[in-house]
């Protein structure tokens, strides 16, 4: 398969850029992202079809990487067909024969919905640890491994035994150890 086929075929959302940061190419899966046709895409700026300060960061991005030579990745907020999602934009610069920098690739993987997933758990996670600490109750936790995951303040108190001795360590370890 050669290169244009894989870029054409890619299940990634892929545009190929001029220097000047504006599209050449976008893939179909590109287009089916963004919900923008190739004609409409093509000629666009990159930071287009960023949101708010992404703009500005995905524009210095690029001039780093067309001066440095060298790829860069990082969080955008970019406009897609759906609306505004968050995204890991990579560029990748391409090089013609001769070594110099002829093109630039963007890719755009969504990660939107797993950096929300990141902040419910997170959320979940502190109100237990809440929970938790707010307790008159000695906690320890175990993985489905035996493995101590958890202990609260009351349990260090009672045991007389900081976290940092306790978790991590197998509990039928732990409890050989205080029988000792």
């Amino acid at each position: 398969m050669d290169g244009y086929a894989l870029f054409s075929n890619a299940p990634i959302p892929m545009l190929i850029l001029d220097l000047e940061g504006n599209i050449k190419q976008a893939n179909a899966a590109a287009q089916a992202f963004y919900g923008r046709s190739a004609e409409a895409l093509s000629g666009k700026s990159l930071a287009a079809l960023a949101c708010g300060e992404s703009q500005h960061l995905q524009e210095r991005a690029f001039r780093q990487v067309a001066r440095a030579q060298r790829s860069w990745e990082g969080l955008i907020d970019q406009l897609t067909g759906s609306g505004a999602r968050t995204v890991r934009l990579s560029l990748t610069p391409i090089r013609d024969a001769g070594g110099q920098i002829c093109n630039i690739l963007a890719c755009a993987f969504d990660v939107h919905d797993l950096l929300n997933a990141q902040r419910v758990l997170q959320h979940e996670r502190d109100r237990l640890e809440a929970i938790l600490e707010s307790t008159n109750d000695a906690v320890l936790m175990i993985d489905a491994g035996g493995t101590v995951v958890t202990v609260n303040l009351q349990f260090e108190q009672l045991f007389n035994l900081p976290r940092h001795i306790v978790l991590g360590r197998s509990l039928t370890d732990f409890v050989r150890q205080l029988r000792a």
